[in-house]
């Protein structure tokens, strides 16, 4: 099992108050819903391109900033697609 994690950070936001319950979202950068089907699959190809889904049984957990930053960069894409 992957887990991919969002730490809020200067610059960064995780779901609160002001937004919906599964969103993340960089100052500047985008956001994205991680309720969304098309968001996890993006997020799910990323991780596979960079071999970070773990070939045996385990959790392994990575910060998602990264992989969200890649994401958000694609702007040939709407948010959910």
């Amino acid at each position: 099992m992957l887990r991919l994690v969002f730490r809020e950070e200067p610059g960064r936001a995780v779901a609160g108050f002001t937004m919906g319950r599964h969103e993340v979202l960089a100052v500047g950068g985008g956001w994205l819903n991680l309720d969304e089907p098309g968001v996890v699959r993006r997020f799910l190809d990323a991780a596979v391109t960079r071999g970070l889904v773990p070939a045996a049984n385990g959790v392994r957990e990575e910060d998602g900033w990264p992989l969200f930053d890649a994401l958000t960069a694609d702007t040939s894409r709407p948010p959910g697609s």
